[in-house]
């Protein structure tokens, strides 16, 4: 499977936080979010009396393979091209994309047990479009470190779509 089949997400809640101490913590832009006793706002555009209950921010992981490419780029102060062309094909990987965001919660794990035991949860969401076949193969070492972070695990099989003719 190729990255362009696959796109993985953080769906986080809270009964409190501030969005943005998550984005600052996880250095990822929200592709959505609100915090808790914002107003509601439908569709329409027109504020309701009702408040929003919890706080809820949900982000695409990453955006593109190559924001991968540079942050290790930068990392480990190496250009692109030198990297071997094993190296960028498993960076590019479904799997590897998953490890970023992981990496940065373990790092902060203080935080985030602190924000589990004040009712907030995690997932990640793994949306698959299928091709001719589904394959995700999730190693053990990562499997283990979402449960170490009491992140739940999500997946959804969605069909191609058909190119017009």
């Amino acid at each position: 499977m190729t990255t362009q089949d696959f796109t993985a997400a953080l769906r986080i809640r809270h009964p409190s936080i501030d969005p943005d101490e998550i984005t600052r913590r996880l250095g990822l832009p929200p592709l959505h979010c609100w915090r808790a006793g914002d107003p509601r706002t439908p569709p329409s555009g027109e504020r309701t009396q009702s408040a929003r209950t919890e706080t809820y921010w949900v982000a695409v992981l990453p955006a593109s393979p190559i924001n991968v490419f540079e942050t290790f780029a930068a990392l480990y102060r190496t250009p692109l091209e030198a990297w071997p062309q094993s190296v960028r094909t498993a960076l590019q990987s479904p799997e590897f994309l998953m490890w970023v965001p992981l990496l940065n919660m373990r790092r902060d794990r203080k935080f985030w047990k602190q924000f589990g035991e004040e009712g907030g949860s995690v997932e990640m969401l793994i949306n698959v479009e299928q091709t001719e076949g589904f394959r995700l193969d999730l190693q053990p070492n990562l499997l283990a470190m979402l449960v170490d972070l009491r992140i739940g695990l999500s997946f959804s099989v969605e069909p191609a779509m058909e190119e017009a003719a």
